[in-house]
């Protein structure tokens, strides 16, 4: 089978070394470099001789330690890292157009620029996600709407197995077709399976799970000494399907500005002319 028709049928598909490491690593970097300015700032010390995906657990470790809500305004799905310039442009990412093209998608839109996945062990904050880490059982359509045949590309920025959070997905449940739930701040969540049902996605950093938007799934537990885990994903539409074209090419997703002129500080006019 070609790739349209395993994620016809499977409703997901694995994509080994999707992503270059050299390009992740540039990636986790930046989310390193975007921390330290704040926390040299905030005279917040931490262990600068950890690297990579250690690093930046040790740094989040300090800035929760500090201040949770800005802690989870940088690792929520639409964050301070999701809108690095090295994330954002992911979409165009040669891999990214090949997926399209195999899908056969040949006039595709992108709802939302690129959003982490990024949770770590000790951040149970009861205002957010009701204390939990992670997503419920649920399917991204009935959110995100959209194309019938949106599909989801989810890149592991780090190692990911059974213990790391993975996502854990019910093979073929895309075919049951919408399946409802109760609402609750985030998605709507289904009870529908049991626990046996669920299989965890293994992925090694670099690799990618492509799935259906009607594909349900939930996000697992940190077992044991597992810490952190970091992904991306981007989304997908078909803007040749009838359904999102009825629609008026309908997404639950907009941009609002804030126009409040107290909402930060107004810098004064030396701040703003030394800034040039």
């Amino acid at each position: 089978m070609n790739l349209k028709e395993i994620l016809k049928n499977k409703g997901y598909f694995i994509e080994k070394n999707f992503l270059d490491k050299e390009l992740i690593n540039i990636i986790i970097n930046d989310c390193v470099n975007t921390l330290n300015k704040y926390l040299i700032q905030k005279n917040i010390i931490y262990n600068k001789n950890l690297e990579s995906i250690d690093l930046l657990y040790e740094m989040l470790y300090k800035l929760y330690d500090k201040d949770n809500e800005l802690y989870f305004s940088f690792v929520k799905q639409n964050g301070i890292f999701s809108n690095l310039y090295n994330i954002k442009k992911l979409f165009t990412n040669k891999k990214v157009i090949e997926i399209c093209d195999k899908l056969n998608m040949k006039n595709i839109s992108i709802p939302i620029a690129p959003q982490i996945n990024m949770y770590c062990n000790f951040a149970i904050n009861k205002n957010y996600r009701n204390g939990k880490i992670g997503l419920d059982s649920h399917q991204d359509w009935p959110q995100t709407r959209g194309s019938l045949d949106n599909f989801i590309i989810w890149i592991a920025f780090s190692d990911i197995c059974e213990n790391s959070a993975p996502i854990k997905f019910v093979e073929h449940s895309h075919k049951e077709g919408f399946i409802d739930g109760n609402l609750n701040s985030h998605n709507i969540v289904i009870d529908k399976y049991d626990k046996e049902d669920y299989q965890p996605v293994v992925l090694k950093k670099g690799d990618a799970i492509i799935f259906n938007g009607w594909l349900v799934h939930k996000t697992g537990e940190f077992i044991k000494d597992k810490k952190i885990r970091f992904a991306i994903a981007i989304r997908i539409n078909n803007l040749d399907d009838a359904y999102f074209i009825n629609n008026k090419y309908h997404t639950s997703y907009s941009a609002n500005m804030n126009r409040d002129k107290n909402q930060t500080r107004i810098p004064d006019i030396d701040e703003i002319n030394n800034s040039f």
